[in-house]
């Protein structure tokens, strides 16, 4: 839904409870929260934003022990309009692993190996193609909808987990979802919390789409301090999206202008710590990276 100050792609801003399944699991039990994403870029393709990292926060209500408790996490986008927010009830039903309403995107294990891990958010930062095993990078569109889950009945060493839920960003009954062998439903009945389940994003940084002119794109100073110069130079009038990151790609802030030619941007970037950062536009036509580096 949003941005966060944090970066995250998330629906709170913070673990509040950690409720546990209202009735007794015999097979399968998974929460999870959706996102929706705007229509983000003005390009053909779209900027190739990924999940770059997948936090959650759990705590243990019947184990003897966290480590070796082992929880996994999928992202699936949503491609039926009736299973899409707000429009899922507690009268829907549908199997788990439903391949007709949900395309899986990604599959991941996490593993607690520390009693530390409770109560904190833990990220997973890889995920892989269920089918063939590959690793993939889970690419996020624009204008569509994803479900971020994750699945505590694994094993038995998992089913007395409870997720971290937010207190502070309900969205109605169907904001957060549960899904219970095999019954699929939104959300807590009256509850005003939603799973806790974060997303950080990326861009890809080896990406195979067509490169533009390197002398599309001066940054200014480099190195700098508080305000970085974007230099744009095109024969003709290009709507343009742009992408500011980590040397891994890690998003850190995004924007687009209209109709750019020969004009200079300014990005604020007295927030970041010193070190070295990408900066990455993107047209109809194809990309241009540069890499700038804040020194002060």
């Amino acid at each position: 839904y949003e941005i966060s100050g944090n970066g995250f792609f998330a629906k709170g801003a913070g673990i509040g409870s950690y409720p546990f399944p209202a009735a007794d699991i015999n097979a399968f039990f998974a929460e999870g929260s959706f996102y929706r994403t705007c229509d983000f870029d003005y390009s053909a393709d779209g900027m190739e934003v990924a999940i770059d990292s997948f936090g959650f926060s759990v705590r243990n209500r019947d184990l003897d022990s966290l480590p070796g408790a082992t929880v996994e996490a999928w992202v699936k986008k949503v491609i039926v309009d009736s299973l899409k927010y707000p429009d899922v009830t507690m009268s829907a039903a549908m199997d788990e692993n439903d391949g007709l309403g949900w395309e899986q995107l990604g599959y991941a294990e996490y593993e607690f190996t520390s009693p530390d891990e409770e109560n904190v958010m833990v990220w997973v930062t890889q995920f892989t193609d269920l089918l063939t095993g590959d690793d993939v990078d889970v690419i996020i569109e624009p204008s569509s909808e994803y479900l971020a889950m994750v699945e505590t009945s694994l094993n038995t060493n998992s089913v007395g987990l409870a997720i971290g839920f937010s207190p502070n960003m309900h969205y109605g009954n169907g904001g957060g979802i549960i899904l219970q062998d095999g019954d699929v439903y939104g959300g807590w009945s009256g509850s005003s919390a939603d799973p806790q389940i974060v997303m950080k994003l990326k861009f890809i940084v080896n990406s195979t789409q067509p490169k533009l002119a390197d002398n599309v794109i001066t940054v200014m100073p480099n190195p700098v301090q508080d305000e970085l110069n974007l230099k744009l130079d095109f024969n003709k009038p290009t709507n343009v999206s742009f992408a500011l990151g980590t040397m891994t790609g890690s998003l850190l802030k995004t924007g687009k202008w209209q109709n750019a030619q020969n004009q200079t941007e300014t990005l604020d970037v007295s927030n970041l710590p010193n070190g070295q950062y990408l900066v990455r536009i993107q047209t109809a036509e194809g990309i241009a990276t540069k890499m700038f580096v804040v020194a002060r």
